[in-house]
């Protein structure tokens, strides 16, 4: 995450040095020593001409679509587009304001702009394509994240300029917020971005002062009014996907999702614009400070609001509620233990080596063995029914269907594993499903479980107020493996 940063502040020197040359020559040497020890094969070095065989490969791209940018959606490209617009034409704007500094404004969002577009090609040609393990893992699309900090402040830069344009600029506008509008037709929203670029290049090239104010005018003003329509139905569409979740979402209702969702994001960011754009030179100097005491009124409210939104299960898991309970229907000694639905439980409220969640194939990525051996263990739950394939492959999608339910058959299957695992802890009471040689117990946290499940295309609160707690091998027996 941070080469990114190091790579634009190498460019912002470069470009404000009055020498380049050697900071250029020092540069090259850099990389060319890089090389080299790839090519002599130094440690670390020599991941870089390594390529990923194919059962490693599919391992990560079933779990980690994230890092292929072949597997994204089409509407993961619109916000990319969007917000490089925003951030080419804030550059480009940077020397309209007295007394500005444009060089290095210019630097920043440009270079900023271009370190995050070439980590995204980096990934695209040598971490999807030829997969280089070194590529792979060093996941330069990653850099896009100075694209969402430099593309959503250039947005408020580029409206308050190409508004104090002529028609052309205010024409550019029109596309520029039409494109950030349209983000949920990801086709329509990159053409338009393209079209704002194009239309700011003309328009920096004197052709487009041929375009009427009235067209502009009409242009901006369907956009504007667009755009607050599709933001009022996306607010409105949020709050009413949320709220009939209730109170049981975090302590303060579903409140701290509503806001991260962005719903409450675009009104303000309309105001704070309506602000900008007040007639004259700006707001008088009362309105300014009455604004920016509100301003610092609702930070502080949504801040407090927001500040633990942690709901009563996971302050259960991380205070470790109800645990004497739980050790004692867990089964003593070593031995992974299978957390079914597993979001952390095992580690934080059992203490104990988890035997298969999603989190635990993360480092599949720097170590092949890792994760060969997490998709082994998927396939055997998946085989057993005790895990989904959303919990094993992103692209099988994040909704949970019904609740897994145990067999006795099952449970001695998993139990007989070489691996030796401790036991399971599965949703709702089914003590009936442990098979002769386990011990099953119930077991119930402090406060009910809830997680979010899909049921006919609508979301929905599952409450867990028991679990079953089956302990492999009781009395220290092996279960013998089941018969073919």
């Amino acid at each position: 995450m941070a080469l990114p940063g190091f790579a634009l502040a190498a460019l912002l020197v470069l470009g404000s040095a009055r020498r380049v040359a050697p900071l250029a020559v020092g540069l090259a040497a850099a990389l060319a020593a890089g090389l080299l020890a790839a090519a002599c094969g130094l440690p670390l070095f020599d991941r870089l001409f390594v390529v990923m065989d194919p059962a490693w490969a599919d391992v990560l791209r079933a779990r980690s679509v994230n890092l292929f940018p072949t597997l994204w959606p089409a509407d993961a490209f619109a916000p990319i587009a969007c917000r490089a617009a925003a951030a080419i034409l804030a550059g480009g704007l940077a020397g309209d304001r007295p007394g500005g500094t444009p060089g290095g404004v210019r630097a920043l969002f440009w270079g900023g702009t271009g370190v995050a577009l070439a980590g995204l090609v980096l990934s695209l040609l040598f971490g999807d394509r030829v997969m280089s393990v070194l590529v792979t893992q060093l996941q330069p699309w990653r850099a896009l994240w100075l694209l969402g900090v430099l593309g959503n402040a250039g947005l408020m830069l580029s409206v308050v300029g190409l508004w104090r344009g002529d028609a052309g600029a205010r024409l550019t506008l029109a596309a520029l917020v039409g494109a950030w509008a349209t983000q949920p037709e990801p086709g329509l929203a990159v053409a338009l971005a393209g079209l704002a670029l194009g239309l700011a290049a003309l328009s920096a090239a004197g052709r487009l002062r041929a375009v009427s104010p009235r067209v502009a005018a009409w242009a901006l003003g369907a956009a504007l009014v667009f755009a607050g329509s599709a933001a009022l139905v996306g607010a409105a569409a949020v709050v009413a996907l949320l709220l009939p979740l209730g109170r049981a979402w975090t302590a303060v209702g579903p409140w701290p999702y509503v806001l991260a969702s962005g719903a409450v994001g675009s009104p303000l960011v309309a105001a704070a614009a309506a602000l900008a754009l007040a007639p004259g030179a700006g707001p008088a100097r009362r309105s300014r400070r009455l604004a920016l005491g509100a301003g610092v009124v609702l930070a502080a409210a949504l801040a407090a609001l927001v500040w633990d939104s942690r709901n009563d299960e996971r302050r259960v898991v991380d205070a470790r509620g109800g645990a004497a309970a739980l050790d004692d229907a867990l089964p003593p000694g070593p031995g992974g233990l299978l957390w079914i639905g597993d979001d952390s439980e095992t580690w934080f409220l059992a203490r104990r080596p988890a035997f298969f969640n999603a989190v635990q194939g993360a480092p599949g990525l720097f170590s092949r063995g890792l994760a060969l051996e997490w998709a082994d263990r998927a396939r055997l739950l998946l085989g057993l029914g005790f895990a989904r394939p959303s919990d094993v492959s992103l692209a099988a999608g994040s909704g949970q269907g019904d609740a897994v339910r145990l067999t006795p058959e099952a449970v001695t299957r998993f139990c007989a594993d070489p691996r030796r695992p401790a036991g399971l802890v599965a949703p709702g009471s089914q003590l009936a499903a442990a098979p002769p040689g386990t011990e099953a117990r119930l077991w119930s946290p402090p406060v009910p479980f809830r997680h979010l499940a899909e049921a006919d295309g609508r979301l929905a609160w599952r409450t867990t107020d028991v679990f079953t707690v089956v302990a492999c091998a009781a009395s220290g027996a092996v279960l013998p493996a089941p018969s073919p």
